[in-house]
């Protein structure tokens, strides 16, 4: 017995250790595991004694006692935040005489914290939205006491505070977590860094300390616990320069990118402003850019942490290769491991959107606005709840934008479109005066434009185009300009206006570099007759994009059906088109409104087969929320009675004819389709 009493202490801290860890990762422990447990150490070793196993008895007995007191005291006196629990990261307290620390280890231990899914950092909108609220300005440093105020305010758990300060030849190093309710700490770390390039690292470590002390599981703190110089750079020079990247990028300043580079300059291998550097490019327009640098991001993922190596990984996908659905099981993962990341529901929602797949894309926005209500979060709630023809929940959903302050350019533009789509003229009248008095080149005030087009009121549309073309130009924004013009061309070219849609296009540069307008002048000039330049904008952008979803499986083949129209090869357009079947309700950048299903219905009645035809346009029809303000809404109507005559059911016919009329009641009557539509009616009675 007494070498059982001489062992019982340590063997006792083992077991407690041992229990407390296992608390700690929220398992439960049952009797027989705790049994196993005391056998693997001796203290449940069958005896032939029964006085050895009476004091055995004795011995378990004391040693669970020991085990419930500890594990209650414990439980009493720890620290454990649960998962999914949120932090406010407060500013450095920057002691030394080297103000590089302050934005190096304020970025820096943002990105330490938001590469596990185990807590939640508050967003810096949510951050700074709530210093506005609390009547702070947004310059101010967020002390651990300001960032108490913005923890209660909006419910969050815990403050991370942080500073460093010289500790003779060396710098002191040390974090605390505040829990926000009494102010009392929960947990500190205090580290000593020996060198200044030491110092990134040493905050990491003493950051994975804090982690581990305000509750997340040892597992999850070795699964995501990437060294910080790693995930982000050893040169506080470096992440200072990052760091002011990213104060213009929020600003939509296009300082951000010098910045970014000069950061990479400090450090090439900081994966960070490579991936802030293309996202901000792709903001801009600039693709080729944007696909050059989320390559070295992608190149780089591995030094990447937590949801930024996701990022890479999907906007790699998204902007560099086009491959859309190769990034989609990325974000599916991202989604379950960091549940309330914005980005990943946002992004996941933009990316089913452009795949046609607008009731999944719903479900990601709705969560991202749940999440984050912000303009960009409810811009895409709203765009995804229209392109899935939920009018109705989408007129709610801005109601509700605005009911908390949310508002923007953006909003307005979508609220017009509901309007449209809901024939309430007295709203798409408010919407376009204040459009017209404060942005005439703003979308809202053009998609009033392309309403007028829609409904055969050329006249009116080319005068607002003019307005908002000029507009574009005095700001600057000559890439704007010529958007606007072949975008207008398109309209024109679909109801006959073959001349005006020249006229608007013949100083559109093919060469462009941006993509989009290159393949939407590339189907205009299908569409108007010139088959030799369209053909070489496919050939230019089918080389450069080889491996683009939508590219290859939506607009090129419209392009290509388009001039195979022109050729009178209607069996050519109908196999050139089968690529775009699984993705006719997508809505690529370029141009949309199921326009792969429109030219097959040219094509089909072009080779005499009104019954296939019929069934293609009426797919135009079945989605107003994807056609929006493109004239073919209205055109599908007219092709529709076409296709009907063609198949002998003139009643039918009839019908559809007189419904693209009643749009039309006001049309020009100089528009061929306008012209034509009276005379085949007219025939058909």
């Amino acid at each position: 017995m007494q070498e059982v009493n001489s062992k019982v202490p340590a063997k006792l801290a083992a077991i407690i250790a041992r229990a407390l860890e296992k608390d700690r990762e929220r398992r439960y422990q049952s009797a027989t595991e705790i049994s196993a447990d005391l056998s693997a150490i001796g203290l449940s070793k069958p005896v032939r004694s029964s006085r050895a196993l009476r004091f055995g008895a004795v011995a378990v007995a004391l040693v669970v006692a020991a085990l419930a007191v500890a594990w209650f005291y414990w439980r009493a006196h720890s620290v454990a935040l649960a998962p999914n629990d949120t932090l406010v990261l407060a500013d450095v307290a920057n002691q030394t005489t080297d103000a590089v620390f302050d934005d190096a280890v304020n970025t820096a231990l943002r990105v330490e914290f938001e590469q596990t899914p185990f807590f939640t950092t508050l967003s810096p909108d949510k951050v700074y939205g709530t210093m506005a609220a609390l009547k702070h300005p947004l310059t101010q440093k967020i002390t651990p006491e300001l960032g108490r105020e913005i923890c209660l305010r909006t419910n969050s758990r815990a403050v991370i505070a942080s500073s460093i300060a010289d500790a003779g030849n060396h710098y002191r190093v040390e974090l605390e977590g505040l829990d926000c309710q009494s102010g009392k700490i929960l947990a500190v770390t205090r580290l000593d860094s020996p060198t200044r390039d030491q110092i990134i690292h040493t905050f990491g470590t003493a950051a994975e300390q804090l982690r581990g002390k305000l509750g997340e599981p040892r597992s999850s703190v070795q699964e995501f616990s990437k060294p910080l110089e790693i995930a982000t750079s050893s040169s506080p020079e470096a992440l200072q320069l990052l760091a002011e990247g990213f104060r213009h990028h929020f600003a939509r300043d296009d300082l951000a990118v010098s910045y970014y580079q000069r950061a990479i300059d400090t450090d090439p291998k900081l994966a960070l402003a490579y991936l802030a550097m293309a996202a901000r490019y792709s903001n801009r327009g600039e693709s080729a850019a944007a696909k050059s640098t989320v390559q070295k991001a992608f190149e780089l993922r591995d030094r990447l942490a937590g949801s930024a190596r996701f990022l890479a990984q999907t906007l790699y996908y998204d902007i560099g290769t086009g491959e859309l659905e190769k990034s989609l099981p990325i974000y599916q993962h991202w989604t379950q491991m960091f549940p309330l990341d914005v980005t990943a529901r946002s992004n996941f929602s933009t990316t089913l959107r452009y795949l046609g797949r607008p009731d999944e894309s719903v479900v990601q926005a709705r969560e991202a606005v749940r999440l984050a209500p912000a303009v960009s979060s409810y811009f895409n709630y709203l765009f995804s709840l229209i392109l899935a023809n939920q009018t109705k929940e989408a007129r709610v959903a801005y109601d509700d934008a605005q009911s908390h302050g949310i508002d923007g350019e953006d909003l307005h533009y979508l609220r017009g479109l509901i309007a449209f789509l809901e024939s309430d003229a007295a709203e798409r009248k408010r919407e376009f005066d204040r459009a017209a008095g404060k942005n005439p080149d703003s979308t809202a005030f053009v998609g009033e434009a392309d309403a007028d087009a829609y409904y055969g009121k050329f006249r009116d549309a080319r005068a607002l185009y003019k307005i908002a073309i000029e507009a574009a130009r005095k700001a600057g924004s000559l890439d704007n300009a010529t958007s606007l013009s072949i975008q207008l061309a398109v309209q024109e070219a679909e109801a006959g206006n073959l001349a005006n849609a020249r006229q608007f296009i013949q100083d559109a540069s093919a060469q462009s570099q941006y993509r989009r307008l290159r393949l939407r002048l590339a189907f205009v000039l299908a569409r108007t007759g010139d088959v030799t330049q369209a053909r070489q904008v496919v050939g230019a952008v089918d080389e450069e994009l080889p491996l683009s979803t939508l590219v290859q499986n939506y607009s090129l083949p419209s392009i290509r059906a388009a001039i195979d129209l022109q050729n009178a090869d209607a069996a050519a357009a109908i196999q050139e088109l089968r690529a775009a079947e699984p993705y006719e309700l997508a809505y690529p950048e370029d141009f949309n409104s199921l326009t792969p299903a429109y030219v097959r219905g040219l094509a089909c009645l072009q080779m005499g087969n009104g019954k296939l035809a019929a069934a293609e346009f009426q797919k135009v029809i079945d989605h107003p929320g994807i056609v929006g303000r493109s004239v073919l809404g209205a055109m599908a109507r007219l092709q529709l009675g076409r296709s009907l005559a063609m198949s002998g059911d003139s009643a039918a016919a009839r019908k559809s004819y007189n419904a693209f009329l009643a749009l039309w009641k006001d049309a020009d009557p100089d528009v061929p389709a306008y012209k034509e539509a009276k005379a085949e009616l007219s025939k058909l009675r």
